[in-house]
């Protein structure tokens, strides 16, 4: 068996499409991991055999993934998989939209999702501590740690720089914690110079917990 090439270029819009795809990135990042079969990646992953034979068909067909061998069982040989390379680079002309998009699109989803269901007061417009504009959005319950948080600062480069290491950091303290029996959270952290910034701040935009009536 030959070893998996260090690193694909992926340059056919056809191909892109498929890291688009939330259900075959799991299945690529999984097989990153160690090469599995079916029956493996099924119960990792939490899907059906059907879905993941549909997934894995356009994986393999694609060229992405491959069946490196077949273990033997009782039935028929098991097909174990294995990714193509270990790593892909999707070139940005082939990519249909930026992946981060795809992915911020789930997460706010999910907060919309978690906004409806649990209800609240309303929204809060005040001035914080710091008499800067503050949106606060009032929630019934504090459900594990579900929340978003915006601010808009003015900083200079340096301290800009500085805030983006100190969040690094901060998430990889917790990235050491994760385990695969805890409860999954979506987590995003994107900062930007504002360039269309009129020195009208934003202020923070928070979620705070509704106290008792």
């Amino acid at each position: 068996m030959d070893a998996p090439a260090v690193q694909m270029i992926v340059a056919e819009p056809r191909i892109a499409r498929i890291f688009a795809a939330a259900r075959s990135r799991e299945v690529i990042f999984s097989l990153m991991q160690s090469a599995k079969t079916t029956r493996s990646l099924a119960a990792e992953l939490g899907l059906s055999f059907s879905l993941l034979h549909y997934h894995l068909a356009r994986l393999v067909g694609s060229g992405l993934v491959r069946v490196v061998r077949h273990e033997k069982r009782a039935g028929p040989a098991s097909a174990v998989y294995a990714v193509a390379a270990g790593s892909f680079l999707v070139l940005a002309n082939a990519e249909p939209e930026a992946p981060t998009s795809a992915l911020a699109g789930e997460l706010q989803a999910a907060l919309e999702r978690a906004r409806l269901r649990d209800g609240g007061t309303g929204t809060v417009y005040s001035l914080d501590a710091d008499r800067m504009p503050s949106v606060r959005r009032l929630s019934r319950s504090d459900r594990t740690g579900e929340g978003e948080m915006w601010w808009r600062l003015h900083l200079d480069e340096s301290d800009a720089k500085r805030l983006g290491r100190e969040i690094g950091d901060l998430v990889a303290t917790f990235r050491a914690k994760s385990r695969p029996t805890g409860r999954a959270y979506a987590v995003t952290v994107a900062f930007k110079v504002d360039e269309a910034d009129r020195r009208h701040p934003l202020g923070m935009f928070d979620e705070a917990v509704e106290g008792p009536p």
